[in-house]
């Protein structure tokens, strides 16, 4: 989705006046926006992928785990071996609103290297994007860069691609406490060079408690830069470690409350979370992942 602070008579991509169509668009900007359960933002950018930070109610920027190619990108430079995951995420239970989304992860060398797809929406309207990411890990500290070709289509409007770039950190304070920083789109792109309407630029920070090996405690704050901070909290325990996992958690802006269970069985790793909104009801996320080998 876009920020607007000054429409001017001119084309979205295609030849068509986009002048006669500005208040649809604003319209559709202001619906997803209000209705889709992400804090602070109406970008499908900003959803964290994976069912696992959806169970976590977002709360996923200290997570190291292969989907935080998506959701920090610091994350995955933890990682030892080759993976493979896709995901798919239902709003609402509303068959025009799905995203799906796939990435693949390649330790190499020096860092860890990542590439992923995702899209949302239908023929009416959609957003796509292809991202390329890098990150390593310096002792206590993870540091990763990510570039995406984003690409926003309108139904008899045409269609606008553009650039962006996102930037995330992880650092180990002691061995129980895990501090995660991530900002998307810091470069302020642009929908248009000619348009002063951008994507949204998105800040999160947040803390993982770790008091043993079976219980972690997530806090998160996000904070778009137009929008009032949105908060998360998020509960993952493994009654049979390694194995199974059940999560729980709530969040702000809007006020969404989470659950999910995990299921870890040697090289697959198959995840299912559900969002619940009081008004909109459920948004559902199933995810897959593969390791080629298995950590253990």
């Amino acid at each position: 989705m876009v920020r607007s602070t000054k429409l001017q008579n001119t084309h979205l991509g295609i030849g068509i006046p986009f002048e006669a169509s500005r208040y649809f668009i604003l319209f559709l900007v202001l619906q997803l926006s209000t209705i889709m359960p992400v804090a602070a933002s109406g970008d499908e950018a900003a959803f964290p992928k994976g069912a696992r930070a959806a169970a976590l109610a977002n709360a996923a920027v200290t997570l190291a785990d292969e989907w935080s190619f998506f959701n920090n990108i610091a994350g995955i430079a933890s990682l030892k071996q080759f993976s493979a995951g896709m995901g798919y995420h239902n709003r609402f239970l509303m068959a025009e609103w799905n995203t799906v989304y796939a990435m693949a992860i390649k330790p190499i060398k020096h860092g860890v290297l990542g590439l992923g797809v995702d899209h949302f929406g239908n023929s009416t309207f959609s957003q796509s994007r292809l991202s390329f990411g890098y990150a390593i890990k310096v002792r206590f500290v993870s540091l990763g860069v990510q570039a995406s070709l984003n690409q926003i289509s309108v139904a008899e409007l045409g269609m606008s691609r553009n650039l962006l770039f996102q930037f995330g950190g992880q650092a180990e304070l002691i061995p129980e406490l895990h501090f995660g920083a991530h900002i998307t789109n810091f470069n302020q792109s642009k929908l248009r060079p000619e348009l002063d309407e951008r994507l949204p630029t998105v800040l999160k920070a947040g803390l993982s408690y770790l008091p043993n090996k079976r219980l972690m405690v997530n806090a998160e704050v996000a904070k778009d830069i137009e929008y009032p901070a949105a908060f998360r909290f998020g509960v993952e325990y493994e009654p049979l470690e390694d194995v199974f996992f059940v999560r729980l958690g709530t969040m702000t802006q809007p006020a969404i409350s989470t659950a999910g269970v995990g299921f870890c069985h040697k090289q697959w790793i198959i995840d299912f979370g559900t969002q619940f909104h009081q008004r909109l009801g459920f948004s559902n996320h199933l995810s897959i992942l593969f390791r080629l080998q298995d950590p253990k």
